[in-house]
């Protein structure tokens, strides 16, 4: 029984020796196809290698500003908390705008959030990145563009995007309405040169950020436009005010004027004096109303009508005008228009140098190699090669079993 076992196992030896000799003969007998076909593969791993450009995905992480930064619009904001009128805020279907406030007592500040918003606001205008990426060496270099605009639109889509910041999920809108934020913003750009990529985030974000502080300033001149208008609309209409109560007031003078003369013809031509007015005359002029005044006595009348005619304080005797009068004052006087005009001026919207929309560092941008890169290529080429010699090899050996 050992002897047979013995035996099927050199036979079985002998059987794999024999097939590994024969493996060994058909390799030896096709060499030359084999080296055909390896350098034929490696002629075309040398062009690919020459000719491959690799892709690079730029990306660069975008955050708040800081608190120092935010600290300094602390004025700004203080001062516009106390107009009522008017709060500064964002239209996202145009550019930024100062609106009318819904609820006169609602806060309103120029905070990071905000300014994160106006930033990214700016940058998803294609506009503005077509017209960076049109002037770039990955557009204006290409052969046959007769529209650079178009391809720039085109490369803008498949190479280009900006990831928002995401909101944490247990974040719940209370009293205070502050946000919190899982990660950062994003933006990447996708090319073949590290530099040019790098000169376009540069150009882009120098950009928007100079777009947003002309916005903001556009919108500051027109809200100040806006708070001058209505100051002397309400000056305008103060004064109208005051222009009829006057008029109303003078029409009464002169109609009791004209009464009283009439009257006093009327008491002189019955000699009607102040002395024989009596108790029941008086009870009667009373219910009969202001045709008796001439019961009253000319001598009366008389000194009436000339009190009336000599009177140079009328608006002393026009009640509402005095309270008119003090809030003309208190409109004119007014100096919110040059407490805010101050505050601007210290804050960073007003000077170019000092402002920032957001926080970025191109030092840090993150360069991540994508799509076919030169090594993965390499792998490809001697998985082939070594793939199209193994058939190669095991066609001719089946061939000679059959």
């Amino acid at each position: 029984m050992i002897d047979k076992n013995l035996k099927d196992l050199e036979k079985s030896t002998m059987t794999s020796n024999s097939e590994l000799n024969e493996i060994f003969s058909i390799i030896l007998s096709s060499k030359n196809k084999i080296l055909l076909i390896t350098l034929i593969l490696l002629l075309f791993w040398l062009l690919g290698i020459f000719f491959l450009k690799e892709s690079y995905k730029a990306s660069i992480e975008v955050s708040f500003i800081s608190l120092d930064k935010k600290s300094e619009y602390d004025g700004l904001n203080a001062s516009f908390i106390r107009q009522t009128n008017y709060f500064f805020g964002i239209d996202l279907n145009e550019r930024p705008i100062f609106n009318l406030a819904p609820d006169p007592f609602e806060d309103y500040e120029i905070n990071e959030e905000f300014l994160l918003n106006v930033f990214f606001d700016e940058m998803l205008n294609k506009n503005t990145v077509i017209d960076i990426l049109a002037n770039s060496s990955l557009i204006s270099n290409q052969k046959n563009s007769n529209d650079l605009n178009y391809l720039s639109a085109v490369y803008m889509r498949d190479n280009f995007n900006v990831q928002l910041p995401k909101i944490s999920k247990n974040y719940q809108e209370g009293v205070n309405k502050v946000r919190r934020y899982e990660e950062n913003a994003e933006v990447y750009i996708i090319g073949y040169d590290k530099i040019e990529l790098r000169n376009i985030l540069s150009s882009l974000f120098e950009q928007v950020n100079s777009q947003v502080f002309e916005s903001l300033n556009k919108s500051f001149d027109r809200y100040i436009n806006n708070q001058n208008n209505n100051r002397l609309l309400k000056l305008s209409d103060i004064d109208l005010q005051i222009k009829h109560l006057k008029a109303i007031y003078f029409d009464e003078i002169n109609a009791r004027i004209n009464h009283l003369s009439e009257q006093l013809l009327i008491a002189e031509s019955i000699g009607q004096t102040s002395n024989i007015f009596n108790i029941i005359e008086n009870d009667v002029l009373s219910s009969e109303g202001k045709n008796l005044d001439y019961l009253r006595g000319y001598n009366v009348l008389e000194k009436e009508l000339e009190t009336l005619r000599e009177r140079t304080d009328h608006e002393k005797f026009i009640p509402e005008l005095i309270e008119l009068n003090s809030l003309h004052r208190a409109v004119k006087s007014d100096q919110f228009i040059d407490r805010i005009k101050e505050a601007y001026a210290q804050s960073p919207l007003k000077d170019i140098n000092k402002f920032a929309a957001v926080n970025y560092n191109l030092d840090k941008i993150k360069y991540e190699k994508v799509g076919i890169t030169k090594l993965l290529f390499t792998a490809m080429m001697i998985i082939l090669i070594l793939l199209l010699n193994f058939i190669l090899i095991f066609t001719k050996y089946f061939l000679r079993k059959i």
